[in-house]
């Protein structure tokens, strides 16, 4: 896991989140048709992935809207609330990205060693109410799992701060969510799947896809195992052999590495991502 300490909606947490698969868009991203076809919202993120991974920069539209700025201007008061009301002390956050930096997650706090908060300041008058009345969070329920997923955390204190409301003493919701494994086993591995798709694109467009197929997985993977300093190696690892590789899906083979190195998913599927990286770099 990397941390850089960015403001959201600076140039630099912009920079950070070029090419990256982020938690705010993991909704769009595992999203699909009844068919089980990528939706057209899922293609159009795919897209947009693969140019910034060629760019180098984002194409996010980077003008603040009214409502934007006032997410930005009322995320600290709400945090101190929510400090207030349960006691909890939120330590501020940047963006959190993966050692292989394929996957992103901008943190709106950290609680603890087992806590994280993701804070939302709605402005619409129907979030507000449903969210009182309902206390769904389906529609932020990618976000949530992707960020514990990501941090390695336990649970996430969901806060809706609506100051429109506090009159009445309603303006601070607090709902905890804990860590759902089964959650998010399904959403990796739908995630995997987008992501294989995004380098398909970088193929297609000339880029530098991060593999391609199972004998450039393997082959990869060996010639970056075999080099003095492998960068898939911290010191004191095994050196691995991948000569078992079954295809270019990046879960299964991770998921083969894990069980025969005794390592978990997340981790061997970094081992595999750098190696594949370095070999397209020394092939470049």
């Amino acid at each position: 896991m990397k941390f850089i300490n960015c403001v959201q909606g600076t140039p630099d947490w912009f920079a950070a989140r070029a090419g990256v698969i982020t938690a705010s868009m993991a909704r769009v991203a595992c999203e699909t048709l009844k068919n089980g076809d990528p939706s057209q919202a899922s293609k159009d993120y795919a897209y947009r992935v693969a140019v910034e991974q060629i760019y180098g920069e984002t194409t996010e539209d980077v003008y603040q809207t009214w409502e934007m700025r006032r997410g930005t201007e009322l995320e600290p008061v709400a945090r101190i609330c929510y400090e207030a009301k349960t006691g909890n002390l939120a330590q501020e956050s940047g963006i959190v990205l993966t050692d292989d930096g394929v996957f992103g997650y901008s943190t709106d706090g950290f609680v603890d060693d087992d806590g994280l908060i993701e804070i939302k300041c709605p402005n619409a008058a129907r979030k507000i109410v449903e969210m009182w009345e309902t206390s769904n969070l389906d529609e932020y329920m990618h976000q949530i799992q992707f960020g514990l997923w990501i941090t390695s955390r336990k649970w996430c204190d969901f806060i809706l701060y609506a100051p429109q409301l506090e009159r009445v003493g309603k303006h601070l919701f607090v709902k905890r969510v804990e860590r759902d494994e089964d959650f998010i086993e399904k959403m990796e591995a739908q995630l995997v799947k987008f992501f294989w798709r995004v380098q398909g694109h970088v193929d297609k467009l000339g880029g530098t896809a991060i593999v391609e197929s199972e004998k450039a997985a393997k082959e990869a993977i060996e010639v970056a195992a075999a080099k003095p300093d492998p960068i898939i190696i911290e010191p004191g690892e095994p050196t691995p052999k991948y000569s078992d590789l079954a295809g270019p899906d990046l879960h299964k083979i991770a998921s083969s590495v894990a069980f025969e190195y005794g390592v978990d998913v997340k981790t061997a599927r970094v081992w595999i991502i750098s190696a594949v990286k370095q070999e397209a770099k020394v092939a470049a």
